[in-house]
């Protein structure tokens, strides 16, 4: 009968017990030929290194004000957030007590 039993996992996931990791071997191989490619061209190639500041300066100026409106409106939606009804929310049990002062759990954020 369907829907009984232990699902089967039918997934290309490696999964290494000892270190408690789960990879899709697909996306980490890609993943590696693009990092590794990029480091060695970033520090091989002349051309790369006179192209970069290039484009560093290309995208500071057309995308900053993307990245200062993001922040913004993160920052508005976290003041909305606390002053709403979920501001008060418990993560955890009732009766949990909490790990961290305030004052710990802020300055660990930073």
């Amino acid at each position: 009968m369907a829907g009984y039993g232990k699902p089967v996992d039918k997934s290309w996931w490696f999964k290494v017990e000892r270190l408690n990791l789960r990879f899709n071997p697909v996306v980490t191989l890609a993943s590696v030929i693009i990092i590794w490619g990029f480091i060695i061209a970033c520090v091989t190639l002349e051309q790369t290194q006179q192209e970069f500041p290039k484009w560093r300066a290309w995208v500071t100026e057309k995308w900053t004000w993307l990245y200062i409106g993001s922040q913004d409106a993160w920052s508005v939606f976290i003041i909305i957030l606390y002053f709403s009804k979920y501001g008060a929310m418990k993560l955890g049990r009732d009766e949990d007590e909490p790990e961290y002062s305030t004052v710990s759990w802020f300055t660990m954020l930073f």
